[in-house]
């Protein structure tokens, strides 16, 4: 039973303006609650006790408003103290003294109606990506898959020239992690490109290395029957607050 999750959340969410200038990203608020609000309430429906927040902009708002517990789960917050210059590779490597057993992994910026969590947990696959059908032109990381394993990740960088995207995947974000895929594949991986000085890049391009290894399977979990979004931009906060009118 997965019990821990990690939220990403030290960005500066430039792309919604002013509701971020002096506020993070995940206290914007979708219809009277901050996101993180909804994130939290979600994970404790899920039964998740522990939540691990990576910080950065304006982070000590974040620690003041929702403190060491909030509804049933304890919490933690580690800051990138670099979150202008680097990206959230850098976040998830601060976090790796946590990465330790299976667990959660979100961004600050997306919502989910609760069963989608409680079915990502239940899940048997011990790694999962949670993912989406392309509907419109793709944005953000896309990813191919069969029925049981992704096949392929593409970040959106890379999608130039793309030319199928009707059997793509949009990624929502949100992942299922084993201790094997953390402690084997994901940490290491994660300590070299740091290493290296690859901090301003996408996580996901190590979960791309990964996956084209083969060596060790990321099951997809497709969620199209389902409420989601990510609040990228203003657009998206609008699409938000009609989505999840009745949320928590």
């Amino acid at each position: 039973m997965v019990t821990k999750a990690l939220i990403l959340a030290a960005g500066l969410g430039s792309r919604l303006q002013s509701l971020t200038e002096n506020q993070p990203k995940t206290l914007v608020e979708v219809n009277g609650k901050a996101i993180l609000h909804h994130q939290l309430i979600s994970l404790s429906a899920a039964g998740i006790t522990e939540c691990v927040i990576a910080i950065g902009h304006k982070g000590s708002m974040i620690k003041e408003r929702f403190g060491s517990q909030y509804e049933s789960i304890q919490l933690h917050y580690i800051e990138n103290a670099l979150f202008a210059t680097t990206n959230n590779i850098y976040s998830l490597y601060l976090l790796k003294d946590h990465l330790n057993q299976a667990c959660l992994l979100l961004e600050g910026d997306v919502l989910v109606e609760d069963s989608i969590l409680q079915d990502l947990i239940s899940n048997e696959a011990p790694n999962i990506a949670v993912v989406d059908h392309v509907t419109a032109e793709a944005d953000g990381t896309i990813l191919y898959a069969d029925s049981n394993h992704v096949t392929k990740m593409i970040l959106k960088e890379q999608q130039n020239e793309l030319t199928n995207t009707a059997s793509a995947l949009k990624t929502v974000n949100i992942y299922k992690f084993s201790k094997k895929m953390l402690n084997d594949y994901l940490s290491p991986l994660l300590e070299q490109a740091i290493s290296q000085g690859h901090n301003n890049v996408f996580y996901e391009s190590i979960l791309s290395e990964i996956i084209e290894q083969k060596t060790i399977l990321i099951a997809p979990m497709i969620v199209s029957s389902k409420k989601w979004a990510e609040i990228d931009n203003l657009e998206d906060l609008i699409e938000a607050k009609d989505i999840f009118s009745g949320l928590h």
